[in-house]
């Protein structure tokens, strides 16, 4: 909540990345919220600008969300499968690894890393891949050999005391559980699908690191947020839309009614 004076919390801020992910998701994926906005306004260059602000407040969150504002079908659609398949996939993933290569299983789901719905699920199906492709790479090396690849992605920690063997192993499980190179390039291909629209260039958008240059970012993209969403709570009135935008809460069902003793 914001302060008495106006100023937001710093709980306020930290929060603020995930809603505007959120947002910039739901407003890209759907004409009708577009369309509502854009009546105040809104069209690519603010789109564009709120993607710059996340990047510069979170880029590891932001880095492989879609920038653009798209209406595009197959944009909506390969947000749909990339919502659907980290949680088919990362549960199978999960069980095999933790069975059979646990010292795979602590590298990939480092962090917490578990399926999502909705938004997040961009940032978790990337992380994965990235972690999948890193420790390819970790598989192909010679004995006795460090990795520095894969440490250098946000999000992707360094390399795991795993040994070369333990990677190819749990590159050859993921394969027979059906999570192919094949499957994962697929997937690449959603979240690339994902992308289109103006391209946020990280010089633009990266944020220093001291203290005020953070808070600094962070306020920019509580203020742009708290505008637009001020605007979509007045223009838009259907509550699914609303709720794509994490406007409004779900409604709880209503207990039913115990039902009269019958008549003896």
């Amino acid at each position: 909540m914001a302060l008495a004076n106006g100023t937001p919390s710093q709980d306020t801020l930290d929060r603020t990345p995930a809603r505007a992910l959120t947002f910039l998701l739901a407003v890209g994926r759907t004409p009708a919220i577009w369309g509502a906005l854009q009546t105040r306004g809104y069209g690519d260059a603010e789109h564009g600008s709120g993607w710059q602000k996340l990047l510069a407040v979170d880029p590891s969150r932001a880095k492989s969300s879609p920038v653009g504002g798209s209406a595009d079908p197959a944009v909506r659609e390969a947000f749909a499968k990339v919502d659907k398949w980290d949680n088919e996939t990362l549960p199978i993933v999960d069980v095999a690894l933790a069975n059979r290569v646990p010292e795979a299983h602590a590298f990939f789901f480092a962090d917490g890393l578990a399926p999502a719905d909705g938004a997040e699920s961009v940032r978790v199906v990337t992380t994965f891949l990235d972690r999948a492709d890193a420790l390819e790479a970790h598989a192909a090396e010679k004995p006795g050999a460090g990795s520095k690849k894969g440490a250098k992605a946000a999000d992707t920690p360094a390399p795991p005391p795993l040994t070369s063997a333990q990677a190819k192993a749990a590159i050859e499980l993921l394969e027979a559980r059906g999570v192919t190179a094949e499957a994962r390039k697929t997937a690449r291909g959603w979240l690339t699908t994902l992308k289109k629209g103006p391209e946020v260039r990280p010089a633009e958008a990266s944020a220093t690191g001291s203290t005020e240059a953070r808070r600094a970012a962070s306020l920019a993209l509580y203020n742009w947020l708290n505008e637009w969403t001020t605007i979509a709570r007045k223009v838009i009135t259907r509550r699914d839309h609303l709720l794509a935008l994490k406007l409004a809460a779900r409604k709880s069902p209503k207990p039913r009614a115990a039902k009269p003793d019958a008549p003896k």
